[in-house]
């Protein structure tokens, strides 16, 4: 695995409905800012944080929308969850995490590709 810099970390939390809501920090904006997403390619019942998600969140006096794949399984660890965000209109991967569930939470971190 090629060594990244510590970006940011987040927690998503499952509303329901192919809904998740976080609360995210990095370190260009240590305050925590918010990122919502909606379910558009996955099935809500079985695991509601795996599919691809159409995502947008604010960063200082910015808005950005974005698509988010989460999958499960990173680097040979199957219970990992990995993350990647890409940009709607060139269709490049901009960011990239790796998470787990705890108490029903998806934690974890980021960094920029």
């Amino acid at each position: 695995m090629e060594k990244k810099d510590f970006h940011g970390a987040f927690v998503f939390r499952n509303q329901g409905h192919g809904i998740l809501s976080s609360t995210y920090f990095n370190t260009s904006t240590p305050k925590p800012f918010p990122e919502t997403s909606i379910l558009t390619d996955g099935e809500v019942d079985n695991d509601p944080y795996l599919g691809i998600f159409d995502t947008a969140w604010l960063e200082a006096n910015q808005n950005f929308y974005e698509d988010l794949k989460i999958e499960k399984g990173y680097n040979g660890n199957q219970d990992a969850y990995h993350l990647t965000w890409t940009n709607k209109k060139t269709e490049k991967e901009e960011w990239e995490g790796l998470g787990n569930l705890e108490n029903g939470l998806l934690i974890g971190c980021y960094w920029k590709v």
